[in-house]
């Protein structure tokens, strides 16, 4: 009995000790923080009582928040402080880094839906998972995707030509259809057809799963997994993840069948098939030929690592081009200068794009690449730094939120001139050539870049050269106050975005 109640004030001795411990840590980390520039808050609360609940608004305030602030701030999300970085000298001490890979804690509300693939895994294993995928990127294969990217885009632009006796039309339900056929085909070899099917399933759980992440972000008591999935948003979080994983797993299950019966020597080294014609590779077969390799790489790896891909690629390739589409439609000089860099390339051939002429694209290109500036489909990337980090003359506590803001990077008047106005030419070789490295990241920069830039790259240039070298098209909205972006998982207009059409004289 002695011995029982001596072992009980012993225990709560270690953990009077362990909480007074962690006390003294989470103090420290305040009196850093705020010593820190940002907006004032409340304790406990933070800041979290002061964000704007509209998601549009909440965009904005953002924005005004980066403008306050052009290098470094801080906000409490409640008792949970965060750091964001706006300059390219912050953000390069990040991602520069070897040490600071880690994913922020917000993270970890994608993990039900991407598990523990490339995007999400750290150390050891997203360097063995990065070594496994790159190959899938190889210049030959992304030639193979070429065809598909041909036949998508040509599938938009019928739309779009159907649309030329409609006053306007909202692009991004055609936008989107097009980009999840486009990548459902190259990541899985799979036609999902949902250009010819505006209600598709797929399409929809993955744009509520966006919406339900935003809200988690806001929401603090959320990350509590038994207070969250008790919910309304938890149950639809469920539900989606049920409609997206379904899809996977099929469409896995099945290619591997047909691995498993044709021979995987078959699949890899045969050049050629029945018809006479190269047998195309996607990014699942590599996986599979992993998996049939090294049984250690399971099927819930495979899975992981193709709703990562479908994540990754879908809702930022479609933010891209649906933004690239509106801010090209408000710059009639520059549409013009592409359709006659397009006309120069095919001379009024209305042939499928090659690689050759994509490199010719010098153009498109940097009017792309001043899209992506503007509009980056990412707004902000997310780290937890491992150790105490001096950043930009702040001292930032190990275990922070960390949040780099590519948009708020692109934005930066230090390094841009007129940040807001367009101009291509910022992307003529003379204008790098001195431009501060990190400076402009919207695919990220360092280690853990992304690994799909130059298929995202090669998409967006086949899908607008299709587009623009059949119509004219005209937005009609120009700048935030109209086209009410929000950002959710990647950067959407509110209300769509829409464009007149008209095809061109040639």
């Amino acid at each position: 009995m002695v011995l029982g109640i001596a072992l009980l004030i012993c225990l709560c001795i270690l953990f009077a000790v362990w909480i007074f411990v962690k006390f003294v840590i989470w103090i420290r980390m305040v009196i850093i923080v705020n010593r820190i520039p940002g907006p004032p808050g409340l304790p406990l609360i933070g800041n979290a009582h002061q964000f704007k609940t509209e998601p549009h608004e909440f965009y904005m305030q953002f924005k005004k928040y980066h403008e306050q602030f052009p290098s470094i701030y801080r906000l409490w999300i409640g008792p949970v402080p965060s750091v964001l970085l706006c300059s390219p000298e912050s953000a390069e001490v990040i991602l520069n880094s070897n040490k600071h890979t880690r994913k922020a804690h917000f993270y970890t509300f994608l993990k039900p839906w991407l598990g523990d693939g490339l995007l999400l895994s750290s150390g050891d294993k997203w360097f063995s998972r990065r070594k496994l995928i790159t190959p899938t990127f190889h210049f030959q294969i992304l030639n193979d995707f070429l065809d598909v990217f041909n036949e998508q885009s040509k599938i938009l632009a019928d739309k779009f030509e159907a649309a030329t006796k409609e006053k306007s039309i909202d692009i991004c339900p055609l936008v989107c259809g097009c980009v999840l056929d486009a990548l459902c085909e190259t990541a899985m070899g799979h036609r999902l057809h949902s250009q010819d099917n505006d209600d598709n399933p797929y399409a929809k759980a993955v744009k509520r799963l966006a919406e339900i992440l935003q809200e988690l972000f806001k929401k603090p008591l959320y990350w509590i997994p038994a207070i969250f999935n008790r919910t309304q948003s938890g149950k639809e979080y469920s539900e989606c993840l049920r409609v997206v994983h379904g899809l996977t797993t099929r469409v896995i299950k099945s290619r591997l069948e047909d691995f498993q019966k044709s021979g995987l020597d078959h699949q890899f080294n045969e050049s050629q098939d029945g018809g006479g014609k190269r047998k195309r590779l996607v990014f699942l077969d590599v996986l599979l030929k992993s998996h049939l390799d090294n049984p250690a790489f399971t099927f819930n790896d495979i899975r992981e690592e193709v709703d990562t891909f479908m994540f990754e690629g879908h809702d930022t390739t479609f933010s891209a081009l649906s933004w690239a589409i509106n801010i090209i439609g408000n710059q009639h000089e520059a549409q013009a200068l592409i359709q006659k860099e397009l006309d120069d390339i095919f001379r009024g051939d209305d042939r499928p794009a090659t690689n050759d002429d994509l490199s010719r694209m010098s153009y498109l290109e940097r009017v792309i690449k001043e899209c992506l500036r503007l509009k980056p489909p990412v707004t902000a990337i997310g780290r937890k730094l491992d150790e105490d980090t001096m950043i930009d003359g702040h001292l930032v506590p190990k275990n922070v939120f960390l949040i780099v803001s590519l948009d708020a990077i692109h934005h930066n008047s230090k390094h841009w001139k007129d940040p807001t106005v367009f101009n291509p030419d910022r992307f003529l070789p003379e204008n790098c050539a001195n431009r501060r490295p990190f400076a402009y990241v919207p695919f990220s920069a360092g280690k853990r870049n992304c690994i799909g830039q130059r298929f995202a790259m090669m998409e967006l240039k086949v899908v607008l050269s299709t587009l623009y070298r059949r119509f004219n098209l005209k937005s009609l909205q120009n700048g935030d106050e109209q086209t009410r972006p929000v950002s959710e998982l990647v950067v959407r207009p509110q209300n769509g975005l829409y464009v007149s059409v008209t095809k061109r004289d040639r």
